[in-house]
């Protein structure tokens, strides 16, 4: 009787000690979303990693359970009202990960109907011209009825909104890119369910020409299950309107006005520290272009407080920290170079 107690005690230490020896395998993702025009905090928003999603309260704060250190995950944030984002998450360290992200307020919504012809204007400047009959269900259905429009431009330069872009600027042939604006066009039935369009018929678009280009300029659509943008053709450059006219096959994300800056990435180095030269360990660190517009978004330090960012060569950036409401980090600015 004695032996068969000593056993059990054995084997559920045992097992015990296994359990928690996995747990460190894994961490959690805490953080805020909030709006970056005016800093207030977005309830209801969705936070997906794979097959998981959770929603921030009242407060803008979320938490996703169980991601696997030394492993990148794509994560997406949805809500009706703001511009949809994909960003990269890699933990690297056993401990629980903070990250807050800035999202940008979509257009006024717009009400039409499908089978006419649609002209909306898009937030921030611009527009999109819509052929009758367009529209399609998640189930490839050709859709009739009233539909609701929310068209946004984005200008990376007006409000620090390329920190809040769609994603961060790596195309899919991981070359680097600077944008020269984005546009998101948010359709949906009057019940919320969400509408594409038809492949065979494109959406017209006229984008500002806020960089004052001369010449035409490659179109890129944001593939949300990869994070990176894929050329899907041109922006030509308009004279007599200073505009850029293009057309876009889907509205299932966001589009982009861009080109690769380089041919390649450059990786640069660097160490956070505090005021007593302590390294800091997993601390959200990004680039920003000062020279050129783009973002690599937020990545965090190692055990040492190393973090390798990729940016374009030959240009100016400035390293920006991890950005909650009334708080813009500014760590340095220098001249990308090779490491």
């Amino acid at each position: 009787m004695s032996i068969s107690k000593s056993l059990s005690a054995v084997i559920f230490l045992y097992v015990t000690f296994m359990f928690c020896s996995c747990k460190k395998d894994f961490v959690n993702l805490n953080g805020k979303i909030f709006n970056i025009t005016n800093q207030t905090f977005i309830e209801q928003a969705k936070i997906s990693i794979g097959g998981t999603t959770v929603q921030t309260n009242k407060n803008g704060e979320y938490k996703m359970p169980n991601l696997k250190i030394n492993t990148e995950y794509i994560l997406n944030i949805e809500h009706k009202d703001f511009v949809s984002i994909t960003r990269k998450i890699k933990p690297n360290l056993a401990k629980d990960l903070t990250a807050n992200f800035p999202l940008i307020p979509r257009g006024e919504e717009q009400i039409f109907n499908s089978t006419d012809s649609i002209i909306s204007s898009m937030k921030g400047g611009g527009r999109i011209i819509i052929k009758p009959n367009s529209f399609i269900t998640k189930e490839s259905k050709l859709y009739r009825g009233e539909v609701v429009i929310k068209a946004t431009f984005i200008n990376p330069k007006e409000n620090n909104l390329i920190i809040a872009s769609p994603s961060t600027f790596i195309s899919s042939d991981n070359r680097p890119l600077q944008t020269f604006g984005m546009f998101e066009v948010y359709a949906t039935t009057v019940e919320g369910e969400r509408l594409d369009i038809s492949r065979e018929k494109p959406i017209l678009v006229e984008m500002p020409n806020i960089s004052q280009l001369t010449n035409n300029v490659g179109l890129y659509y944001l593939n949300t299950i990869s994070g990176f943008w894929v050329n899907n053709g041109i922006l030509t450059y308009d004279k007599p309107t200073n505009t850029l006219l293009g057309q876009v096959t889907s509205i299932s994300s966001a589009w982009n006005a861009d080109d690769p800056c380089a041919t390649t990435l450059v990786c640069i180095r660097i160490q956070v520290v505090d005021g007593s030269s302590t390294p800091r360990p997993y601390f959200g660190v990004g680039a920003k272009g000062v020279s050129y517009l783009g973002y690599t978004g937020i990545s965090y330090t190692d055990a040492n407080g190393f973090v390798d960012l990729y940016v374009c060569p030959n240009q100016v950036i400035k390293f920006v920290g991890d950005i909650i409401p009334c708080c813009d980090c500014l760590l340095y600015t220098s001249d990308a170079a090779d490491e």
